[in-house]
């Protein structure tokens, strides 16, 4: 009949309306990820991967931050460099603490503006992944699962918490799924074109974070299968062929980087003395040597009750650098005893007091000030910066790397002075082997985790995060999840073994790989997993399309409530953000709140004043200033006034914070910063009448 040939059948209409319905979600996430970029305050890693892509771009030494390969960092420090104002100072290697002073304080005037710059193409790269995500599940399903699975991917709390942050968590999640999706397409249809989009996305997602190397064996189980299905060697040599392309293009991240053992041997030093003998000093040697310098009697018993001399030193360089004009000479003179008399808090001393300056001649008038007000003859403390001198070096004593089976076969080819292949990042895979034997210092369901002793015999608690998915997903979303994974056992002709090996098996390694290890700082870490849950808990779209599809519109819904606060977002199974902190907060409370502190201080100042001032320990390497709190006070025990706690230092610290359970917060701000009035009088929880948000 005429005009048949222009009549679009049922499958075109129903796909072109679900890319129109998705490209409508799609901009509703890229909004909500922008404005979250632009309100959300600076969390407390993000300064390290700014001021270090920063400094990339200029000079291409990747030994700062070399923990982590550069990708992500680049592309946080890239719009920075069209950023009027923006400077790299020429001694920036010699600044004493270079990210914290590049970001909080020689750029602190335009700090809202270049963290929000530098958030922006963490941003393009989220919203790249939530396409990526919904294509997959539009091709491996439906177009009506795609949209399913995009709802479920861009409004998921979790990815629009971390999607707009200068941070690593969510680069890698989509990089790493890019990767395992483009070599099932090699693996199953191959050409040189799917091989060479193969081997940059596996050289990009090992660029962006060392989880990245999980693909090693994800890419040799699916090379197996694809060679048994096929009773052929070639699936193993167009595997070869992208990985050894994925290292070319990881090389090419680090610029073919090749460095002497002689080269990096004065490279500022990693903090690893975690495990070092005499670190957790008796309580006893801490107070017989603080005991006799004047300390008031609770910032006296708040250090000598602290858990080891590095606690110790830490309590007094707080009150050192921010307390009353009394409070830091009796600081500073505690801290000169304390180093005396214990080699871990000296170094530990040198490391917190000395690494805030902004110059080392600003160090080194410190370090006089506190020669002449603790009463230490200047030749001892000489003693003490040379040894701070030297510990600049590696931190790992004689040792390149702190793992002999890397350090002992690399000297043995290639000595001290002859250049290294990509040696900050061998550096930087053996910190994170060494960092993560210790674990974190954590709060879990009640039970506070110190790092190093508790994490001594490997993970005490590998059901860390079962629990946090638990708690930090929409409930609709995890029965959208447990759905698709129960349907995995059905027949699909779109579902081939290859496929279901990639979709069920890589999220499930990186789910048992980070349980039993002792890095446990949050939802973040298991990112990676979310795109394959999201493209499997689509396919429910099959065979109840109505329906997957609103619950995938409730899922999304309960993700945004808590906007712009959805760092601090737990579902109604855990409390809400009003308890769920009291399960997990690590990752959670990540400083973020910082700046909207200051803005709430400003607007209550005078009333603050009277009420006896803001009392006020950050969990942040900022320069308090830059928000408008230089004026705060540090907490030492019970006080009265009004006190500003970090949900996360509150649940971590219960010897610190624990008199605070008799009070009622008045305030809270973002969830993560709870506001308390400690003044005499029955303790309450209701706002001042005159009080400014």
């Amino acid at each position: 009949m005429p005009g048949d040939d222009f009549a679009l059948d049922d499958a075109q209409a129903e796909r072109r309306r679900c890319d129109r319905w998705a490209m409508f979600a799609l901009a509703a996430c890229v909004a909500l990820l922008v404005h979250l970029a632009w309100v959300t305050g600076p969390t407390y890693d993000e300064h390290f991967y700014i001021a270090s892509g920063y400094a990339y771009w200029h000079d291409a030494d990747f030994g700062l931050n070399r923990e982590h390969p550069p990708l992500l960092k680049l592309l946080a420090g890239f719009p920075l460099l069209f950023a009027p104002g923006v400077e790299l100072p020429e001694h920036w290697r010699e600044l004493m603490a270079y990210p914290s002073t590049f970001l909080y304080q020689q750029n602190a005037a335009a700090l809202d503006r270049n963290l929000f710059l530098a958030r922006l193409p963490l941003v393009a790269l989220t919203a790249l992944g939530a396409l990526l995500v919904y294509t997959t599940a539009r091709r491996l399903w439906s177009p009506r699962a795609g949209l399913v699975s995009l709802l479920l991917f861009a409004f998921n709390p979790n990815v629009l918490a971390h999607g707009p942050l200068a941070a690593l968590d969510m680069g890698i999640a989509v990089l790493l799924f890019a990767s395992v999706k483009w070599q099932v397409a090699l693996l199953e249809r191959p050409s040189w074109e799917r091989a060479f989009w193969a081997a940059l996305l596996f050289g990009a997602a090992n660029l962006a974070k060392s989880t990245g190397l999980l693909l090693v064996p994800v890419y040799g189980g699916l090379a197996l299968v694809a060679a048994l299905r096929a009773r052929s060697v070639k699936p193993l040599g167009w595997t070869l062929a992208s990985a050894f392309g994925g290292l070319a293009i990881f090389a090419a991240g680090y610029g073919f980087e090749a460095r002497s053992i002689w080269d990096v041997w004065g490279d500022a030093q990693y903090r690893t003395d975690l495990r070092r003998p005499g670190l957790y000093a008796d309580p006893a040697a801490i107070a017989g040597a603080v005991r006799e310098t004047g300390l008031d009697a609770a910032l006296l018993e708040q250090v000598t009750r602290a858990p080891n001399a590095v606690a110790s030193v830490d309590r007094l360089v707080v009150a050192a650098l921010h307390g009353t004009s009394e409070q830091r000479r009796q600081s500073l003179r505690a801290l000169a005893r304390l180093v005396e008399a214990l080699e871990p808090a000296r170094k530990r001393a040198f490391e917190q007091l000395l690494y805030q300056p902004a110059a080392p001649e600003d160090a080194s008038a410190r370090l006089d000030a506190l020669s002449g007000l603790a009463g230490v003859e200047l030749p001892n403390l000489d003693v003490a910066r040379r040894h701070w001198e030297n510990e600049q070096g590696e931190a790992w004593g004689r040792a390149i790397f702190s793992r002999a089976w890397i350090d002992r076969p690399v000297r043995a080819v290639f000595g001290d002075r002859a250049p290294i292949p990509l040696l900050s990042a061998l550096k930087g895979i053996d910190y994170q082997l060494h960092h993560g034997s210790f674990g974190h210092s954590i709060v879990f369901r009640g039970r506070v985790l110190q790092a190093g002793a508790d994490f001594e015999h490997g993970n005490p608690v590998p059901e860390f995060f079962a629990w946090v998915m638990a708690i930090k997903n929409p409930l609709v979303a995890l029965a959208l999840f447990a759905v698709g994974l129960a349907l995995c056992a059905r027949q699909h002709a779109q579902w081939t073994l290859l496929r279901a090996l990639a979709l069920v098996g890589t999220p499930l390694l990186l789910f048992l790989v980070f349980s039993r290890g002792s890095a446990l700082l949050g939802v973040r870490y298991v990112l990676p997993i979310f795109p394959f849950l999201c493209v499997l808990a689509a396919r429910s779209a099959l065979y109840f399309p109505r329906a997957a599809l609103a619950l995938a519109l409730v899922a999304a819904a309960e993700g945004v409530w808590v906007h712009p606060h959805e760092l601090m977002y737990y579902n109604a199974a855990a409390g809400g953000p009003e308890r769920g902190p009291r399960i997990s907060v690590v990752g959670d409370d990540w400083g973020q709140e910082v700046r909207e502190l200051g803005r709430v201080v400003a607007k209550n100042r005078a009333w603050i004043e009277q009420a006896g001032g803001l009392y006020y320990d950050p969990y942040s390497v900022a320069d308090l200033a830059a928000f408008g709190l230089e004026g705060s006070k540090p907490l030492h025990g019970p006080v009265r006034g009004i006190v500003a706690a970090h949900a996360i230092t509150y649940y971590r610290e219960p010897k610190e914070y624990g008199w605070l359970a008799e009070f009622k917060p008045f305030a809270k701000i973002g969830w993560s910063i709870w506001l308390y009035d400690t003044r005499p009088g029955p303790p309450g929880g209701e706002k001042p009448a005159e009080w400014r948000e």
